[in-house]
């Protein structure tokens, strides 16, 4: 196995990115999580996801119509 530090999402070692985050405790049990900054960025654009789309002010129906309806 290799000393080299990994992704543990896509596998790139540290010498292929530019950054490399560190998250958890290394213990004895548990071995410490790494993630590049490509990850990083594409795992915050999951998150923050497409901005939810607004509704038109044609497309609201005004109060009297939703009453004769």
């Amino acid at each position: 196995m290799s000393g080299k530090i990994r992704c543990a999402f896509c596998g790139q070692d540290e010498t292929q990115v530019e950054k490399m985050v560190a998250g958890g405790r290394k213990s004895l049990l548990l071995q410490r999580a790494y993630m590049c900054g490509d990850c990083v960025t594409a795992a915050y654009d999951i998150i923050k996801g497409p901005e939810p789309p607004t509704a038109a002010p044609s497309a609201v129906a005004a109060g009297r119509e939703i009453r004769a309806a």
